[in-house]
Order: C-alpha cells, then structure tokens, then sequence
C-alpha cells in the first residue's frame, strides 16, 4: 500500500509540475525564456510537483476558508445591526447546515466524478481501480477533515463559541460526506445511475436547498437557528461516528471500483477533456438554429444611413436578436416571478414586512445585492455570442483590428449590452418599490441610494466583462479558453466591487463606492483600449 501510494504521489506530482511549466511558458516574454527542454530537468520537475501538490493543500484551505468565510458574513448580513455574536453563530450553524450537509447530497461523489486524474492513473498507468481510489478517498478525506477542523476551529473562536464545537462540527461534515459517498455507490451498485449526472436533480436540490437556507433568514425564523442544541448533542455526534466508521469500512472493502471508475472513465466522457468539453458548452451556448435568424425584409435599407461598423453592428444584432434576446428573457421571467412571489408573501404573510425592513439596512442587503446583481445582468453569455457568430470570423482580418475600429465596436457593444442590463435593472427596482409599498414600508432616501446603487452596478456588470474580453480575448476558434488569465482577471474585477462595498456604512457611501468605481473603470477602459486594444483583441489558434 505504501508503494502505490508513493507512487500515485509520484505521478500526480509529475502532472502537477508539466501543467505548470505549460503555463509559464504561456506569460509573455518570461515563456520565451524557456526552452522545451526545460520538460526532460527531473530536479526542477520534482520540486515544481512538490509545489504544486503543496498548492492543492493550501487552496483547500483557502477554499473552505473563504466558504466559511462567505456563510459568516450571509449569516450577519441577514440579521440586524448590532447582533449578538451567540446569535451569529446559530445562524451560521443553520446556513453550514442547509449547504454543507443538505445541497451536498447532490454534489458529492469522488468516487464516481469524472477527473483527468482517475484516467490518467487507471486506464493510462493502469494502477489497479482499487487501490487508486481506497487512496484517493483516503487522502481526500484526510485532508478534508483537517482543513475543515483549522477553519471551522478558528470560526467558532472569531464567534467567541467553543473552539472544540469546530471539531466537532468537522467531524460531523466529514462523517456525512462518507455517508453521502456510500449512497451515491449503492445507487450506482443497483440501478447503474450516477447521480451526479442526473442534472435535473441535482439542480432542482440545489435551488431548493438554497431556498430553504434563505426562506429563514429572509423571514427572521429564529427557532430555526437553536440547531446547535441538536447538532452538538452527544447522541447525534455518537450516532455520526459509527455511522462515519461504517462507511469507512465499506469504501475500504468495496469491491466494484473498476466498474465505477470505468463508468465516468470512458473515452468518450467529456468531463474527461476538459479542453473539449469547455469547448462543447461553450458552443452549444451561442449556437444559432436556423429559425433564430431574423433579418426581417427592408431592414438592411432602413440602416442604409450607416456606415462602416455602425452599420455592421446594426446588421448582426438584428439578424442575431432572437439568439441575444433568450438569455435576456429568461432572466427577466426569473425576476418577475420572483418579484410576484415576494409581493404575494408581502401580502399575505403577516410577518413579511420584516424582509422590506432588511432593504433598510445596508449590511444586510449588499452582499445578497452584489451576488445576485451579478448573477441578473448579461454578460459572459452576450460576450461568447459575439465571438462566434461575428468576431472569430473579423479578427482575421488587420482593419477589424485597427484602434479606431476597436474602440468603435467596443463603444457600440457596451451600449446595446447596457440597454439590456438597465431594463433588468429598471424592472428589479420598480418592482421591489412595489413590494415595500404592499409591505407599508415608507420610502425613505436610504432607499434612493439602494436603486442609485444598483443601476451602478449595472452599468459596471456591464461594463466588466465586456472589458475582460477585449483585454484578454480568451477564446480560440474552436471557444477553447486559451488565456490562463482571463478567470484570474474576470475574478479579480468582480471581487473589488464586493470588498470595497462591504467596507462602507451606509447606503449613500453604498452608492458612491459603486458610482466611482464605476467611472473610474469606464475612464481606464477606453484609455486602455486606445493604447493597447489592437494588440490584446486578437484571434488565438
């Protein structure tokens, strides 16, 4: 056993230190500096694998870090001002509760996830399907165990609650994902079903966990926050070991692996080419069907006044309106719907108005307003849609490239995405007015900055992947991600507006942070592009 494992080490590492020099040799200028050669050094090869097998620990720790993290800050952000901390930490229980233990039942399944990692070892290195995953499940559980028990540990501490509840509350979540683990493998043992495919399902229980994580919080269910009376009681955390110990045992003696791995191994799985994958969704995405071609007749005359790039502009997005407009209108059915429901709840909930007190409190409707604004607005999708059915085709050609042409097509782009997202705007503010006035809520000017704030961040939601793309342009014409930094980048520009909007107080301070960052984003964007558009926005091979 010790030899396969070190030797799974070996290979992972191996893996590990290629994908790294690939990447290097990607960044301009330092890439050139290093020869293919540099593939054959096994010393450099073993120290690089060694950091990145110490890099796959440590994001685990940040991950679960930032996880927990996220959940502390729902958790206060739902309540009032000035709640008490014991009052925190219940919520926070309830909320790692709903997500770690409930949405996870439709997530969680390594022995049956299609990874590079189990082909590279079973099919191509041919270690045996048994010991790679009684491995693999034990090191994966391992060092979950000890980075949930850090994090969780150091949470409870930051809530003044025990730090053993942390342990604690590690224990249990390492011991129901064993539980999880084994039912994902009996359903595959009897039905052949991989549940974790079974997308209808696993989205359906993701949606409704959220729900009913949100669902108490929205509406201040305090009793559903003593879980931790329950969840620390010495019977549950008993019934939770054995019940772990069991399930170790049978992950340890199960004895179909090889007809596990060889289910989500097989040569034609997808999610085993990550590269034709990512390929396959993104151009399923923005594939045109024949009948979502609309150029209806006299409308090329009706834009014979335009010239040049206006006039091209003009033509696709008529000819590709239906293909632009879906993402648009599925969105906007969302909204409404969700909008109808809170209204129906306002009406007839005699406890409903609490919600409309929360959109008085600035900590407690930014960061749910930041991540569902996000989510709302176009912007990856109008992006990908450009790139196929009319960038990938001009970029080939010097003109379509030129300054003057970038910062045109950009300008008129930013414009007609910026038309969509206002609408969406425009429909959540009004509508959410109508819900506080069922509610009886008085409009107040907090209220005023809240609407100011969010055609803020539709104008920067807008404007930020609209601006990623150019700078970046990541796609080849195959829709293969070809730039490592374009999610680094795209990341680091959606994680700005949320810190510097969780520093603030109060809702005009909300509202000017997103306005200036607003601004001072537009300013350097045109600035950006005039200087190095034409080099940045290209075709890749």
């Amino acid at each position: 056993m010790g030899k396969g494992l070190r030797a799974i080490w070996a290979i992972r590492a191996s893996a590990g230190a290629n994908r790294i020099l690939y990447y290097i040799k990607r960044i301009p200028l330092i890439g050139r500096l290093l020869p293919d050669a540099v593939y054959r050094s096994l010393p450099l090869k073993q120290v690089l694998g060694l950091l990145a097998r110490f890099a796959v620990v440590l994001s685990g720790f940040v991950g679960k870090g930032l996880y927990v993290a996220l959940l502390i800050a729902l958790a206060k952000e739902s309540g009032t001002a000035g709640l008490p901390v014991d009052a925190v930490w219940g919520r926070f229980l309830f909320v790692f509760l709903m997500l770690s233990f409930g949405v996870s039942v439709f997530l969680n399944a390594i022995v049956l996830e299609p990874k590079r990692d189990k082909y590279l070892m079973v099919k191509l290195m041919r270690v045996p399907a048994t010991l790679y995953m009684r491995m693999n499940l034990t090191l994966r559980y391992l060092f979950f165990f000890i980075q949930y028990a850090v994090v969780l540990m150091a949470a409870a501490s930051w809530l003044d609650a025990p730090t053993g509840r942390g342990l604690q509350l590690a224990v249990l979540v390492t011991g129901w994902r064993l539980a999880i683990e084994v039912l994902h493998l009996v359903v595959f043992d009897r039905s052949g079903v991989i549940l974790v495919k079974r997308m209808g399902l696993t989205w359906s229980g993701i949606i409704a966990g959220i729900v009913l994580t949100l669902a108490p919080l929205i509406l201040a269910r305090d009793s559903a926050f003593e879980i931790g009376s329950v969840l620390f009681n010495g019977l549950v955390l008993a019934v939770v070991v054995v019940l772990a110990a069991g399930c170790a045992r049978f992950l340890w003696r199960y004895s179909n692996y090889k007809a596990a791995v060889d289910a989500v191994t097989k040569q034609d799985e997808p999610l085993l080419d990550m590269g034709r994958m990512m390929r396959d969704s993104q151009v399923e995405s923005v594939r045109v069907k024949e009948g979502d071609l609309v150029l209806e007749a006299g409308k090329g005359q009706a834009y014979s006044s335009l010239r040049g790039l206006r006039y091209l502009n003009a033509l696709f997005h008529t000819r590709y309106r239906q293909v632009l407009l879906k993402p648009f209108q599925k969105r906007l059915m969302v909204l409404v719907v969700l909008l109808i429901g809170a209204g129906l709840l306002a009406a007839f909930h005699p406890t409903s108005s609490d919600a409309g007190l929360l959109l008085q409190e600035v900590k407690a409707i930014r960061l749910p307003l930041l991540i569902g604004m996000s989510f709302l607005l176009l912007g990856e999708q109008y992006v990908k849609s450009l790139f196929y059915n009319c960038d990938r085709s001009l970029l080939r050609y010097s003109f379509y490239r030129s300054r003057p042409a970038v910062l045109e097509h950009f300008r008129i782009r930013f414009g007609r995405l910026l038309r969509y997202n206002l609408q969406l705007t425009a429909v959540l503010v009004f509508g959410t007015a109508l819900v506080l006035l069922v509610t009886g809520i008085p409009f107040t000017t907090d209220l005023l900055f809240l609407a100011a704030g969010c055609f803020g961040l539709s104008v920067y939601f807008t404007l930020h992947p609209l601006a990623t793309y150019y700078f970046c342009q990541p796609y080849s014409t195959e829709m293969n991600v070809k730039n490592p930094f374009f999610l680094i980048i795209s990341s680091i520009g959606s994680m700005v507006v949320v810190m510097l909007s969780l520093l603030v107080s109060t809702m005009a301070a909300f509202a000017a942070v997103i306005w200036l960052l607003t601004i001072v984003y537009l300013l350097l964007a045109f600035a950006g592009l005039a200087r190095f558009g034409s080099r940045t926005f290209r075709l890749k091979g």
